[in-house]
């Protein structure tokens, strides 16, 4: 027997749906192109606007594949980062045609010690602004970290706690206690209230990880 779907509810899903996708299609796009690395941008560019002989319908599928990624996604979540990661192969395809451009200009305007030192300098920057991003991004991961830390030892310095990682301890200079024994994946509820009383912990951290 067939479920009866109400129009009303269906048409408030919908737009529900559309103002989602308006609201966050510009931060799902940030983060793909975040994802791409800010130094792949510019080449990116000129890959897409690029008039070289290529493969037009393949090109066209794989827009089509990056366009329905951020529609879809916008339509549920705000996004990160790590969502857009697993779609950069498909966009670097821009971004080596691009760099192609470049080393072809390169190639017909620069000869000798001039080229060398041009391609020379845009391997480091290429490579420099990719180590700048990557550890940016590890910084401000363990931020969070951190900071709840230095609350910890402003307030409770000292204490023991319970988490995933070792940082929030460290930066309270406390006393750390694994969230889950070691070579375990899971713990059920119980099991980790009894393993915090046996250790006496005082505060728990969970970070959705």
């Amino acid at each position: 027997k067939g479920v009866p779907i109400n129009p009303a509810d269906l048409t408030g899903s919908l737009v529900s749906a559309g103002f989602k996708v308006i609201r966050n299609t510009p931060s799902v796009t940030f983060h793909f192109f975040k994802a791409l690395f800010v130094a792949f941008l510019p080449f990116f560019a000129l890959g897409v606007f690029s008039r070289s002989t290529r493969n037009r319908p393949v090109e066209f599928m794989v827009a089509g594949i990056l366009v329905t990624h951020v529609l879809s996604l916008a339509a549920i979540t705000p996004s990160n980062t790590r969502y857009s990661v697993p779609l950069v192969p498909l966009a670097l395809t821009w971004a080596a045609m691009g760099m192609g451009m470049v080393y072809d200009w390169i190639n017909q305007h620069l000869s000798g010690k001039r080229k060398t030192a041009v391609l020379l300098a845009f391997l480091a920057l290429i490579a420099g602004s990719s180590l700048s991003q990557n550890l940016g991004s590890l910084r401000s991961h363990r931020l969070i970290h951190k900071e709840s830390g230095l609350w910890l030892r402003d307030y409770a310095p000292g204490t023991v706690v319970m988490s995933r990682v070792p940082h929030e301890a460290f930066y309270a200079e406390g006393w750390h206690v694994r969230l889950l024994p070691k070579g375990r994946r899971f713990i059920t509820y119980d099991n980790l209230l009894r393993r915090a009383r046996e250790h006496e912990v005082e505060y728990l951290v969970e970070d959705n990880r």
